[in-house]
């Protein structure tokens, strides 16, 4: 099985105004500084036509999170999601709430649905509803082997796919979001995995500057 990380687009097939989230931006000195907290994002197998769809946020407190070091993230984080909810942690933010974002982190979605694929540019961040046009979100990337037990068959396993991409919280100048400026985009996956045609019921979400630091 293979993931995406070095199928990265070429910038030169997309506007400077609306930039391809699979562009590679990592290596570039000004989006260098590695995230070290995700935004979780899990879709439960289908039942009846519907998805439970929860969202979590996981803080390292061990430094940055490496990108080698995702797999094993996402995998452990959706073996979370499976748990009762009172065993969870962490737990899923309110279903109510909005998404403001104050962090550089990554941002997961996961479904828990072996039967589920991914596109091969199975996020698009777009203008919709408001929204800006990319210039912040970059370096998907794509799994398709997130091995989690088959809850059916005790002592097999399943592979499901999840994506990725680091928000970098910058602007369009590509320096960091200045305080207390924001920034709304519209996210949208395909497929999309709860039949929506975006990942959340409201417009997406919302950078609000300045990028939160680190844990001490």
């Amino acid at each position: 099985m293979t993931d995406s990380d070095d199928n990265a687009a070429d910038e030169a097939d997309f506007t400077e105004t609306n930039l391809d989230p699979y562009l590679k931006r990592r290596h570039k000195l000004k989006f260098s500084q590695r995230p070290w907290c995700a935004y979780f994002f899990y879709f439960g197998p289908s039942k009846d036509g519907k998805r439970r769809f929860e969202r979590y946020f996981y803080p390292s407190l061990h430094g940055p999170i490496k990108r080698k070091h995702l797999r094993d993230l996402i995998t452990q984080l959706a073996l979370n999601a499976r748990l009762p909810y009172a065993k969870q942690n962490p737990q899923p933010f309110d279903s109510d709430a909005k998404n403001v974002w104050t962090r550089k982190s990554y941002m997961i979605a996961l479904v828990d649905d072996p039967t589920f694929k991914f596109d091969d540019k199975a996020i698009k961040i777009g203008e919709s509803g408001g929204g800006k046009p990319n210039h912040t979100f970059f370096d998907a990337k794509n799994f398709d082997d997130i091995r989690l037990p088959d809850p059916d068959r005790p002592n097999r396993y399943q592979y499901v796919h999840a994506v990725c991409v680091v928000n970098h919280m910058k602007k369009a100048s590509e320096e960091d979001i200045p305080d207390g400026e924001e920034e709304n985009f519209m996210f949208s996956f395909h497929p999309d995995p709860a039949g929506r045609g975006a990942m959340e019921t409201d417009d997406g979400g919302k950078n609000l500057g300045p990028p939160a630091p680190p844990p001490a």
